[in-house]
């Protein structure tokens, strides 16, 4: 009778229940008034459900807090402060899980952890989202302990207890009646219910933990004969040049290319210009597939104006595994490796040197510039490009050149916006700073989330998304005419290819649930595009089925460069017409979405390989082990 007492009268003071069961429902909540395609009605019995659960769970807290109310002063004390801590755990996993929710559309997942161990990896947190978001979640702990305090003194009145046990009879009895209701109702799959009813909790901590312990790779030191042969129809030619460096290769091509093939040239040196769009989707240029005229003018004018490459599959991300695709036809898989004494999951800046086209353009006489309005920090990005792929200079967020250069102008909360970078760009061409022949990179970041759009197109509403794909266009539009009316427009080749795809965010979502008419495998194949000056190729479609890592040696071919490389892809009007599986992180027979967009010709040749699941995963962790013992290419310089 003594513990009923008690927990009578804790249900008196009930502020405590209150606040505890509405603030763990309202995380979800807020998660689907913020997802444009979602409503609370529509996610009505998921979120009833969960009330339940939470005011259960607020119920169990209430009533052990109001059965030690005759416990000794010191347990009194110590179940405060467990109680307190384990509050703000909650609330610091949720608001982590909203956060990640925010800028790209899921739980917490291995892609997140990746980024958030680096030098830069909390830039997000200081935009104004997350500052509001953790000032609500201080003022959340702050309110609870408060609350706490008062449930476990005698302060509180009779009158206001009588006051909060009658509303929390009312909200029992309305979960009670309605809750029968909803479940008769059958969540759509994919929708609300589905994304956003999962308990956080159960989403970060194991998540982290799996991060944490992911056990380390099979130590794969040299590939067997069988293995070696399988990469033959991939165009990889392990142990070309002996056992130090296994994917060195004498040529970038597999056999010898045959006389008089069709493939466009540039004579002389050109000038060489890839941009690396972030998060640049094929289907985002494809007004056919979108139905937004006019969303992207200008990356579509360059793709009509050039050598469109309509079947590039995306080869691995986030944005700096592909950079290093991109660049230097590689894929770079470390996320920890081993340190000092022992200790596990050191956080390394890019530990390998790779074959840039930076580096062969080098040699050659060329002065090599990139710019980028991210952190030059991240993974160490800018001192790898500087010390060990040939790069002469690096602008990027921390450049005082660059950041002179945008003062004045509305900037995102982290990072340079496209207008200005490609502004800077052109302005050092036009002031003759990059010495010719040149190599210029240009990385972009509008299309990275969190989303700060800079313009609006009137037919994409309030969907960030396709406003920065927009303003991203614009900012392109800008470089893309200056290219036009420039003086080395009759010299210099000019790249545009895609880092990886765009996340899927909950503005890819909306992006995705408008527009059923999108293409097969649409959140794989990226755009890749190349204009050569005078070609007779431009305005042509190439589709063959291609990578990201068969960009450097196809640009090569172009330039009529041959030379010794660890490359992964191959030229895509020379090897790749033969070898027509190119390699991705991702093991193909997994993707019927990218199976089913292939020719039957291409289908029968991938069919008809004999590499499995096992081979791809053992060529991946051969790949790490390359990269820790730096024996992909020659460190020296």
């Amino acid at each position: 009778m003594k513990a009923l007492h008690y927990i009578a009268h804790s249900m008196r003071n009930s502020f405590l229940l209150i606040f505890l069961a509405l603030y763990l429902i309202l995380w979800h909540a807020s998660l689907i008034v913020v997802v444009p395609d979602a409503t609370l009605l529509g996610s009505g019995r998921g979120l009833m459900l969960l009330l339940l659960l939470y005011l259960a769970v607020a119920l169990v807290v209430v009533s052990l807090l109001g059965l030690l109310r005759g416990a000794g002063r010191v347990v009194r004390r110590a179940m405060r402060w467990a109680v307190s801590i384990l509050f703000s755990f909650v609330a610091v996993i949720r608001l982590l899980d909203w956060g990640v929710v925010y800028y790209s559309g899921q739980h917490v997942n291995r892609e997140f952890w990746y980024h958030a161990f680096y030098v830069d990896g909390t830039s997000f947190f200081f935009t104004i989202p997350s500052v509001v978001l953790m000032l609500s979640s201080a003022a959340a702990v702050v309110v609870f302990v408060r609350l706490l305090l008062r449930e476990t003194g005698d302060a509180v009145s009779s009158t206001l207890a009588a006051a909060m046990k009658r509303s929390v009879t009312v909200a029992l009895v309305i979960a009670a009646v309605f809750s029968p209701l909803l479940l008769k109702g059958s969540a759509e799959p994919g929708g609300s219910d589905e994304l956003f009813m999962g308990i956080p909790e159960g989403h970060v901590i194991p998540s982290f933990a799996r991060y944490l312990q992911r056990p380390q790779s099979e130590v794969i030191t040299r590939l067997d004969d069988t293995m070696v042969r399988k990469l033959r129809d991939f165009g990889i030619v392990p142990y070309g040049m002996g056992e130090k460096f296994p994917l060195m290769k004498r040529s970038i091509f597999v056999d010898p290319p045959r006389a008089g093939r069709e493939r466009p040239t540039a004579a002389g040196r050109p000038n060489v210009i890839i941009v690396i769009a972030e998060s640049l989707n094929q289907a985002f240029i494809q007004e056919e597939h979108h139905g937004i005229a006019g969303l992207t003018p200008n990356y579509r004018d360059f793709m009509k104006r050039s050598i469109y490459f309509s079947n590039t599959l995306f080869t691995i991300s986030p944005t700096i595994r592909g950079t290093i695709a991109n660049l230097g036809s590689s894929m770079y898989l470390i996320d920890k490796i081993q340190g000092a004494g022992g200790r596990r999951n050191i956080r390394p800046p890019i530990v390998s040197r790779f074959l840039f086209i930076s580096d062969v353009l080098k040699k050659r006489g060329y002065s090599t510039v990139h710019v980028q309005g991210g952190s030059g920090l991240f993974v160490g990005l800018k001192d790898a490009f500087l010390n060990k792929q040939s790069y002469d200079k690096f602008y990027c967020w921390e450049s005082v050149e660059l950041q002179r250069f945008a003062s004045g102008t509305k900037k995102k909360d982290w990072g340079i916006r496209d207008q200005d970078v490609f502004r800077f760009a052109a302005s050092l061409l036009e002031k003759g700073e990059i010495r010719e022949p040149f190599l210029l990179s240009i990385s972009t970041l509008d299309m990275h989330p969190p989303y700060d759009p800079l313009y609006r197109h009137p037919d994409a509403g309030d969907n960030s998304l396709l406003n920065s794909l927009y303003s991203t266009d614009k900012a392109f539009g800008s470089f893309w005419e200056y290219y036009n009316r420039s003086r080395i427009r009759d010299n210099t080749i000019l790249i545009v290819i895609a880092d990886h795809p765009a996340l899927i965010d909950i503005n890819f979502r909306e992006f995705y649930s408008k527009n059923r008419n999108l293409p097969l495998g649409y959140q794989y194949f990226v755009f890749h595009a190349m204009h050569v000056p005078r070609s007779p190729w431009n305005g042509r479609e190439v589709k063959t089925l291609c990578t990201s890592l068969d960009m450097v040696p196809t640009l090569l071919d172009v330039m009529n460069i041959d030379t010794e490389n660890p490359f992964l892809g191959v030229s895509i009007f020379a090897d790749r017409l033969k070898y027509r599986a190119p390699l991705n992180v991702g093991y193909y027979r997994n993707y019927r979405e990218i199976l089913d967009r292939l020719s039957p010709q291409e289908r029968r040749y991938i069919n008809a390989m004999s590499w499995t699941e096992d081979d791809q995963l053992r060529f991946m962790n051969f790949l790490e082990q390359l990269a820790l013992r730096r024996a992909i290419y020659p460190e020296e310089q």
